[in-house]
């Protein structure tokens, strides 16, 4: 397999590179892998990938837009719960990132921790 990029120091280290050509892993191979336990990932990520808004009945749409800002409304609401309160200040005194929101504050944090706080 033939590397694309520059990235001496990735097969020094034995790391793989994530750019190959013919032979190697794609992107493809990435979004659907080929293995067989992957099976009905792979089959979900196609379907979706090829999904137009346009082929979703109306009414299913409206209820996803219906469930996904009731789930907003409960991470803000969630802010001001006790534990709510406690995430935010344990993650809250750590070096601010300005990268990602925290909902429902004015906090923000890396993605990783934004994840982890919004839930």
């Amino acid at each position: 397999m033939r590397c694309t990029s520059n990235c001496s120091a990735n097969r020094a280290s034995g790391r793989r590179c994530w750019r190959r050509t013919q032979g190697g892993a794609t992107f493809e191979d990435i979004l659907f892998p080929r293995n067989p336990i992957h099976e009905h990932a792979c089959r979900l990520a196609r379907f979706l990938t090829h999904l137009k808004c346009e082929d979703v009945p109306s009414d299913l749409l409206h209820t996803a837009k219906l469930v996904t800002l009731d789930t907003i409304g409960c991470i803000v609401a969630g802010t001001c719960t006790t534990l709510g309160e406690e995430i935010l200040a344990a993650y809250g005194d750590g070096p601010q990132q300005n990268v990602c929101s925290v909902a429902g504050t004015a906090l923000r944090l890396g993605p990783s921790l934004a994840a982890k706080v919004n839930g």
